[in-house]
């Protein structure tokens, strides 16, 4: 066990809220690298080229949970199983029909905003003791905020519809 000024039940409660954001984000990973794939269309270069600067972050960010898991001395998640029975956000399955491209942001959309929603949920939940945990919530948020401001930008029209 760690000794860091944090109890057992602090860690657990952390590292549980942080497992959850784990498959989360795998799934977000997984999604958007499955859509880089399969993405067609007049914009096919512009948009597969920004979902995988996108599926690249979520790759940083699966290792980057994972190691915060680490830190406080607990297990992250490691197969599929655990990540499909943790996470909140919509597997896409390929047994549907591919959407077609601006529909895909729309998904990436809709589960950017969820991501941070949650991420917001987490950070009340967490010991205010957790400053690191707390901290890296704060910048995970910041960063994925940029990103959805980018992704919005792809599934929009200047007047905003």
């Amino acid at each position: 066990m760690i000794k860091t000024g944090l109890t057992a039940d602090e860690i657990k409660l952390s590292t549980d809220h942080l497992n959850g954001l784990l498959a989360d984000h795998f799934t977000l990973m997984l999604k958007t690298w499955q859509f880089h794939w399969n993405v067609v269309g007049d914009s096919f270069g512009s948009y597969h080229e920004a979902m995988l600067k996108l599926y690249e972050a979520e790759i940083e960010r699966v290792d980057d949970v994972a190691e915060r898991i680490r830190a406080l001395g607990e297990r992250p998640l490691g197969s599929m199983k655990a990540m499909l029975s943790h996470n909140h956000i919509q597997e896409f399955s390929m047994d549907e029909a591919v959407p077609q491209a601006l529909t895909m942001w729309g998904y990436i959309r809709d589960d950017w905003d969820k991501t941070i929603r949650h991420i917001r949920e987490i950070h009340e939940e967490i010991s205010p003791k957790d400053l690191a945990t707390l901290n890296f919530l704060e910048d995970m948020i910041e960063s994925m905020e940029k990103e959805a401001w980018m992704i919005r930008s792809y599934n929009t029209t200047p007047d905003g519809n």
